[in-house]
């Protein structure tokens, strides 16, 4: 399911095992450490989860800007 869900949206799905993905976390950490001098100021992102019609859509609409 993941990799119908990952190609739905044009996304590479890799599969290895648990050291490798201890690697690959180690990388990340180095790259988002160097990385830090290049951030751009960028207006933040709201996330409701919930069923669906239990009022999200008014809590949305309360936080967004004019």
């Amino acid at each position: 399911m993941v990799k119908m869900i990952c190609r739905e949206y044009d996304v590479e799905v890799i599969n290895v095992g648990p050291a490798k993905i201890e690697e690959m976390a180690k990388k990340k950490e180095i790259l988002d450490e160097d990385d830090l001098n290049n951030l751009q100021h960028r207006p933040p992102v709201l996330t409701i989860m919930g069923h669906v019609d239990h009022g999200k859509l008014q809590v949305a609409k309360g936080h967004s800007a004019p």
